[in-house]
């Protein structure tokens, strides 16, 4: 058998820092940090020798904001390279019985009322927690790295997005429909909101353009507010990852936060980070023809696992927890050809107009 021929400069140190660049949006600073301080010359310098090991094609090129952006070649090495990693990052953990649970910020609460209930019910799983980037809230980033993770058992539970596809190898378990929430005053609360009083009295402070529940609210307000009341009233305020951001500009009369209903969930009155002023607020659904818009949250995990009674235990915990917590909607609500797209798909964003 001809002998693998790996080079001594191809090291899985290198294909970490090309995938940290990527991760850090392409900045250096933020690459740097991820990377145990690393400075931006020996970041540069390392993604020279890999570039040279693999043929001498640019894997970034910088911009005009000096973010390093992948090129094609860059973009079809960083695909293999997560695969790579992945798999070694399995390898370390085969015989490990410890359960690596995945979940994105929002769903923190979920997971920690879920390893509570494992230990009161005097259950030996051992759960290792891997908290995931905001930015994994896109569709892209989560297909990119954490599906594929997933798929080469780096993690056993995914929390979060339902994957596209991939029906031959992950099991999909389903938790609830998290519903989209405006934040208003409470002498001014309805039992809900419609789309078209959002966008003709409010200015929104909401997550950024490429995470799921912006995609579906402003999928939702093109297919079915006024595309005239759409440029004349359409205003988003600020766009930020972080509901305490969000919140804080609302408390001083910036706008109106919209965020689905398990990211509200701690922000509400009486939870962890209700805050001083969220008595005087309440949390109503956004509303089209009456009826909720909502997104699925879903456990996922492989369908063939040697830690598959491990992870059964952990998903049970999981529903349990889940079902016991007002988290949204038990099942899905207003439903329409751009809401069931959008349950799968990314879509350009709202062309969004500007504050008067």
């Amino acid at each position: 058998m001809r002998e693998a021929r790996v080079p001594r400069t191809l090291t899985l140190q290198r294909l970490t820092i090309a995938v940290a660049l990527e991760e850090a949006h392409g900045s250096l600073e933020d690459a740097g940090r991820a990377l145990n301080h690393m400075t931006p010359t020996n970041i540069k310098g390392q993604l020279q020798q890999l570039a040279n090991e693999l043929g001498g094609g640019e894997l970034f090129v910088a911009d005009e904001n000096r973010q390093y952006r992948p090129t094609e070649h860059g973009r079809a090495v960083l695909e293999r390279a997560r695969r790579v990693l992945a798999e070694v990052d399995a390898l370390a953990r085969l015989s490990s019985p410890v359960c690596r649970i995945a979940f994105l910020p929002q769903h923190a609460h979920i997971v920690a009322s879920a390893r509570r209930y494992l230990r009161d019910a005097s259950s030996d799983v051992t759960l290792e927690l891997h908290v995931l980037e905001e930015h994994h809230r896109s569709r892209a980033g989560f297909e990119a790295n954490v599906v594929t993770p997933l798929q080469h058992g780096a993690f056993d539970i995914v929390v979060g997005l339902p994957p596209r596809g991939h029906k031959q190898t992950l099991r999909q378990q389903f938790l609830y429909s998290s519903r989209l929430e405006a934040r208003v005053p409470v002498n001014r609360a309805g039992d809900h909101i419609e789309l078209t009083e959002l966008v003709e009295k409010h200015s929104l402070l909401v997550p950024p353009a490429h995470t799921r529940s912006r995609v579906l609210l402003d999928g939702e307000i093109r297919q079915h507010v006024d595309p005239e009341l759409i440029d004349r009233r359409y205003t988003v305020h600020l766009e930020a990852y972080g509901t305490k951001v969000l919140v804080t500009f609302a408390d001083i009369g910036e706008g109106t936060v919209v965020v689905p209903s398990d990211i509200s969930y701690p922000f509400k009155n009486g939870s962890s980070f209700g805050g001083a002023g969220s008595a005087d607020c309440a949390w109503v659904p956004v509303t089209q023809d009456d009826e909720p818009l909502t997104h699925d949250v879903v456990v996922t995990t492989q369908k063939s696992s040697h830690r598959s009674d491990t992870v059964s235990q952990v998903v049970a915990a999981l529903g349990e927890t889940a079902a016991s917590m007002a988290l949204g909607a038990t099942a899905r609500g207003h439903a329409c050809e751009v809401t069931e797209l959008l349950r799968q798909t990314d879509a350009v964003p709202i062309k969004r107009s500007r504050p008067s």
